[in-house]
């Protein structure tokens, strides 16, 4: 029988964070589940930790970015079901669970997503910081594996927005999402955060709109 879930794992320099995402993967109440990390060429402790996860499978490659990293993933998932976490990240408890049942349940939607929820670690432990939002992420949802196939691959020369990006390009592929209220996504704030070079964030969203306006057919600005 086909395993339900491919979870993947993209990972550069995350060994103060890949056990945390890991154990919450490992705690979803799904059995017929891969774990994929691929390690993109992380110089830190992130591969001997990964190795202590007898349930990980994990891919090395030179660093290539996160779109390239999720893609090797995709190539070697055998799940039903595509599922992606960042490694600083955690899933909250019954995630996967409610999603696969939300796809089951209405076999004509292809993606199911659920909110982002930023935390900070503070005396308390780690906590929200902000509200729950919706964002155009792939560590948000669940999607068939075929729908992603039949979108394509991530953009590899993007090294920011290559989620809006993917989602732009499965809205014109007449894919069907749905937003559920629930919180699908721990994201943690930390300094290390990607997002957190705003100008490059920036210039990576404009050229990705200019692209979509391009594929709609419209003027570029």
């Amino acid at each position: 029988m086909a395993l339900t879930v491919s979870v993947i794992i993209p990972v550069y320099n995350g060994a103060r964070f890949i056990s945390a995402a890991l154990d919450s993967v490992l705690a979803q109440d799904v059995s017929s589940m891969e774990i994929i990390v691929v390690d993109d060429g992380s110089t830190d402790e992130t591969v001997n930790i990964v190795h202590r996860y007898p349930q990980a499978t994990l891919l090395q490659q030179e660093n290539q970015g996160p779109a390239a990293a999720r893609n090797r993933g995709v190539e070697r998932a055998s799940g039903e079901f595509l599922a992606f976490i960042d490694a600083d990240d955690c899933w909250p408890a019954g995630r996967l669970r409610w999603q696969i049942d939300y796809l089951r349940d209405h076999p004509d939607v292809d993606i199911v997503q659920g909110k982002l929820q930023p935390m900070r670690h503070n005396t308390a432990g780690k906590t929200p910081c902000e509200a729950a939002h919706y964002a155009n992420s792939l560590c948000t949802a669940l999607l068939a594996s075929d729908a992603f196939l039949r979108v394509g691959p991530l953009d590899e020369s993007l090294r920011y927005c290559e989620d809006l990006d993917w989602f732009f390009a499965a809205q014109a592929s007449g894919l069907v999402v749905h937003r559920s209220e629930r919180v699908a996504l721990e994201y943690l704030r930390h300094a290390d955060n990607a997002t957190n070079n705003m100008d490059l964030v920036r210039r990576y969203t404009l050229q990705v709109v200019a692209r979509h306006k391009r594929r709609l057919g419209g003027e570029a600005t």
